[in-house]
């Protein structure tokens, strides 16, 4: 299918507009409440404050603390969060030294391509996406760079994207509202055709601000993954920019959410889910420190007697209020009840924002500090509590933003790699999230052969697991490197010799170590 015509796509962005309208009320009280001052859906002047309405600033913070724990978890900085590992079905096919082989030049072009990641803006852009996933969707661009900085990433909030919903609920097209200067548009798209209108625009107002529309659909006709990207002008029907991108890892948009309801093209996020708690909260704060000023300044009654007049009076320490003899002067006005109530409702809710936002893994610090054990079981916890969720964003986040990169360094000449996915090579998570989520595999393992050894004696254990088998079942899991293993005819020689030396009565133990340490690699 060929590219959509101008009309076309104005058409199908004034459609992804209209559905979006449906989610940007409660998007706005989303931003208000967590992210005062982003790019949300108020119209605001640069610096200009938006806080006037927070009272608790648990939500901010809150927000604050589960992106930077989603980042460390999913894409930590400074970290593979990614490996690349040949396929299952080629496994079969080669010896183990051949598999060695090819996955040391795999981890060759890992090692590499997250040298150019961590050297990159990634973790500053990936940040503030993750700030808008705690709403419901996060959005990112990843283009070519310069021979230096060889990617570019952005993040795009989410008041500037539109979404199309295509087939089997996935994200068929990104529409995005872009506010460019007028003498940028070419140093943006340098093959860009300008109209008349532009040209002029260009040199007599190159400062100008001037809005453009952008889509990148994926064209479900295509066998191939195909997408279609256009950079055009709505008035006037001017198309600036076209191109088509084919090949895995071609789309340079990675769009992905949260959680999401059938039927829905928008995520629902934490804040979405925890919103009404974090309304009470700040509702809550705002009728105490109302009830502070009525406690600090008071309500006050007078009689009306010809002398006191309550438009002169001023309540600051050394004012002498007149009144008439015999009168009962000025007196405060005492109230009925209390607003200690507040607090029980206060820490609740504070609670419950904390709880939404996966805040309180560790419990509260309060108390006796707890053991390494518990924090290791409270952070499987979270593991499981985000299982489903993790699932979502490994195959709408990492695997995108992987093969965007390897595109990307391929087509510039900077690795070479078969083709991904395919026969040859897949590319595995590795993040702290997912090595969590195996820690229950590696606990089975363990407590197997301690409850065999608690039953029948330490010796059966030997008798019955491979201790050899045993640990290299448990070194990918550990993402252990494979080079530091011992090959296996380097451990029947070690275990040969070492058997050896122990049957020689006049070895001591010092000889029978050096030389175990001679035969090492």
């Amino acid at each position: 299918m060929a590219m959509k015509t101008i009309r076309e796509m104005i058409e199908g962005e004034e459609r992804a507009l209209g559905l979006r309208r449906n989610w940007e009320p409660i998007w706005g009280d989303c931003y208000d409440y967590c992210m005062p001052g982003h790019n949300g859906f108020t119209n605001l002047s640069p610096g200009q404050r938006a806080d006037e309405l927070i009272f608790d600033e648990t939500a901010i913070v809150g927000t604050q603390e589960f992106a930077s724990r989603m980042v460390q978890g999913i894409v930590p900085n400074n970290s593979r969060w990614t490996r690349l590992e040949p396929a299952p079905e080629v496994m079969g096919e080669l010896d183990e030294k051949q598999i060695a082989q090819l996955q040391g030049e795999l981890d060759e072009v890992t090692d590499y391509a997250f040298d150019v990641i961590n050297n990159s803006n990634f973790s500053q852009e990936v940040h503030e996406a993750m700030l808008d996933v705690a709403i419901g969707t996060g959005n990112m661009t990843i283009e070519e760079g310069d021979a230096i900085n060889p990617l570019k990433f952005s993040a795009v909030p989410l008041s500037h994207v539109a979404l199309e919903r295509g087939p089997y609920d996935s994200i068929g097209a990104q529409y995005r509202k872009r506010v460019v200067r007028a003498d940028n548009i070419m140093t943006i798209w340098p093959e860009g055709n300008l109209n008349r209108e532009l040209r002029e625009v260009i040199a007599k107002e190159p400062h100008k601000e001037i809005t453009v529309s952008e889509v990148c659909s994926r064209d479900w006709s295509e066998i191939d993954e195909t997408h279609h990207y256009c950079v055009y002008l709505k008035s006037g029907e001017h198309k600036i920019h076209s191109e088509t991108y084919t090949g895995i890892g071609s789309n340079p948009w990675v769009s992905f959410r949260w959680a999401k309801t059938a039927g829905e093209i928008y995520g629902r996020g934490p804040i979405f889910n925890g919103l009404s708690a974090i309304k009470t909260c700040n509702l809550t704060v705002q009728l105490i420190l109302e009830n502070a000023e009525l406690a600090v300044s008071g309500v006050w009654q007078g009689d009306d007697d010809g002398v006191l007049n309550p438009a002169n009076i001023r309540l600051i320490p050394g004012t002498v209020i007149p009144r008439s003899a015999g009168s009962r002067g000025l007196e405060p006005l005492q109230f009925p009840g209390s607003f200690d109530v507040a607090q029980l409702v206060l820490n609740d809710m504070r609670h419950n924002i904390n709880r939404a936002l996966y805040n309180e893994t560790l419990g509260r610090r309060e108390g006796t500090p707890i053991s390494a054990t518990e924090v290791a079981e409270r952070m499987g916890e979270l593991s499981r509590q985000l299982g489903s969720t993790y699932g979502r964003l490994q195959a709408e986040l990492v695997l995108p933003l992987m093969k965007r990169v390897l595109y990307i360094l391929k087509k510039q000449g900077r690795i070479s790699l078969p083709q991904i996915d395919g026969r040859e090579i897949r590319i595995r998570a590795v993040s702290p999230m997912m090595r969590a989520q195996r820690n229950e595999d590696i606990s089975q393992h363990i407590n197997y052969v301690r409850t065999i050894g608690e039953l029948f004696g330490p010796a059966t254990v030997q008798t019955i697991v491979d201790p050899r088998k045993f640990s290299e079942k448990l070194a990918p899991w550990y993402e252990v490197d494979p080079a530091i293993l011992m090959s296996e005819e380097k451990a029947q020689e070690l275990a040969q010799q070492t058997g050896e030396m122990a049957g020689q009565g006049g070895a001591s133990a010092g000889d029978v170590m050096s030389q175990m340490k001679e035969l090492m690699p």
